[in-house]
């Protein structure tokens, strides 16, 4: 499926009024639909996306990926460097230290970098996922 189809599709799923879609469904298809207008480099349609996700942990997931992906290092960590993830439901909390964590090592943050992954770790159910987190703990030398 291209990958403009698949935007489509994202979003027609989540404005659904035949089916109405619950809050987690809708919140699903906007952080997707969000994906992939990141992977056509199309950031700010990626935003506009994102902030239409209910879930405040999963928006906030979907603005650091965006900031992320145009290399916003700084953004991330201004934004979301207080952000207190473990109060977010386990699965949002866990890909929100990834991707913090990804913000503070491109900054040379070795340390904050280092307990996030770490505290990613078991709230990460993904495989793919936790092979990331892991190989971004190797890289700062830090496998525990």
């Amino acid at each position: 499926l291209p990958k403009e189809k698949a935007l489509e599709a994202y979003v027609a799923v989540a404005e659904s009024t035949a089916d109405k879609p619950t809050e987690l469904q809708q919140s699903a298809a906007w952080k997707h639909a969000a994906t992939v207008a990141r992977a056509l480099k199309d950031y700010e349609r990626a935003d506009q996306l994102a902030a239409r996700i209910p879930t405040e942990a999963e928006r906030k997931n979907a603005e650091r990926l965006n900031l992320i992906a145009q290399r916003k290092w700084d953004a991330v960590i201004e934004r979301f460097g207080s952000e207190d993830l473990a109060l977010w439901p386990f699965v949002a909390a866990g890909e929100g230290y990834y991707a913090r964590g990804r913000a503070y090592a491109a900054q040379g943050q070795t340390a904050k970098a280092a307990a996030d992954f770490r505290a990613a770790l078991p709230l990460i159910g993904d495989a793919r996922l936790r092979a990331d987190v892991h190989e971004a703990l190797d890289k700062l030398g830090d496998s525990k």
